[in-house]
């Protein structure tokens, strides 16, 4: 108990005498600094740092200039083919992703090389699943930048090479996703016209994509306002769209066409976030 006690008050004296040293220290510092050294503190208040202090306010604001507005109309309206493009971009990749997942997704889902949509099970099948599977991994796993710089080896940099970029990579998250829903979708119907004799395609046709087509449809709009979000990222490697223009702005310093590039992107952003809520709406109403 008495080592315990000595303890604490050694503490309480160590604790003392570093907060005592450290306000000496810091006076001794500040005195150094406002006396001895350039930075006086008589100069602190002085009429030249007065002077100084106020320049610098008027030319921060503005009002010794002779200002002209850097955002014109004008020349914002001039960037639209390169707005343009960006949202071309975006249509042509969610397009591809779209068709190819849509049209794979069937062989990436268990329900496929089992007996429950085609009624019998093959050791092909599994194969096949296990390939598209393993190719959505790993189209999904590479980033589209990433995709972007290896498409610039082997094609010219345009508008389709940041197309391709974006498509190799939704076809990955697109076709997981479809995969997943054929997988947990209700297999009453289908049973139903297995039972007929339906085969194939007809039970592809007649009881799976009716049941699925808004969830395809909800995941494909949901992915182009991904997309539209990183088409300015891969175009500035593929020199396409805003993106391009964002690179050659942002290296030469011209700030104000940097500001306009940042309103046509925001400007796309929205415009497609406002068209895929109404698409979305029309899906749910409509099915």
């Amino acid at each position: 108990m008495n080592k315990l006690s000595d303890s604490t008050v050694k503490n309480k004296y160590i604790i003392r005498i570093s907060l005592i040293s450290s306000v000496i220290l810091s006076i001794i510092s500040w005195g150094y600094v406002l006396f001895e050294s350039r930075y006086s503190l008589p100069g602190l208040f002085s009429l030249h740092t007065v002077t100084e202090t106020k320049e610098f306010i008027s030319k921060l604001m503005g009002f010794e200039q002779n200002l002209s507005l850097a955002y014109q109309f004008n020349s914002w309206f001039e960037l639209r083919h390169l707005a343009f493009e960006t949202l071309l971009m975006s249509i042509c990749s969610i397009g591809i992703a779209g068709i190819i997942a849509l049209t794979t997704c069937i062989f990436a889902s268990r329900n496929f090389h089992d007996d429950t949509i085609f009624g019998y099970s093959r050791p092909l099948l599994k194969i096949v699943y296990f390939i598209v599977r393993n190719i959505y991994s790993f189209t999904r796993a590479i980033p589209e930048l990433i995709l972007a710089i290896i498409l610039m080896l082997f094609l010219t940099p345009g508008i389709w090479v940041a197309a391709i970029a974006l498509a190799i990579h939704n076809v990955g998250v697109l076709g997981k996703l479809y995969s997943e829903c054929i997988e947990d979708m209700d297999i009453t119907a289908l049973k139903s016209l297995q039972s007929s004799g339906a085969r194939g395609w007809q039970l592809l046709s007649y009881a799976v994509l009716p049941q699925l087509l808004p969830k395809f449809l909800t995941y494909l709009l949901y992915r182009w306002e991904v997309v539209i979000r990183t088409t300015v990222v891969v175009g500035l490697v593929s020199a396409a769209g805003l993106g391009r223009e964002f690179r050659l702005s942002f290296s030469y310093f011209h700030y104000e066409d940097l500001g306009l590039l940042l309103l046509w992107y925001i400007v796309l952003v929205i415009i497609v976030d406002l068209l895929c809520s109404l698409l979305r709406q029309f899906i749910t109403v409509r099915y």
